[in-house]
């Protein structure tokens, strides 16, 4: 991150890193908006580069479709109408 903030970046941009249903074509497929897909890492992992970012004055920017989710995404679930 310190390279990044030395070529004058304010922003670590990221694609959705949250965990995708089993239908998913593309990492805006997302079935659990409360988990990290573990190929990322864990939630305490994504709390702690958060920490060291702000430690050099960057911010994190989460990329989320909010409409894009998969078929046996969370949502359905919980609200099947």
């Amino acid at each position: 991150m310190p390279r990044i903030k030395s070529l004058g970046m304010n922003y670590i941009y990221l694609m959705p890193i949250f965990e995708t249903g089993k239908d998913a074509k593309s990492p805006y497929f997302i079935k659990n908006i409360r988990e990290i897909d573990s190929k990322y890492g864990t939630l305490k992992d994504f709390k702690l580069l958060i920490k060291e970012a702000n430690k050099l004055d960057l911010k994190i920017v989460l990329d989320i479709v909010f409409t894009g989710t998969s078929s046996d995404a969370l949502i359905y679930q919980e609200n099947p109408e």
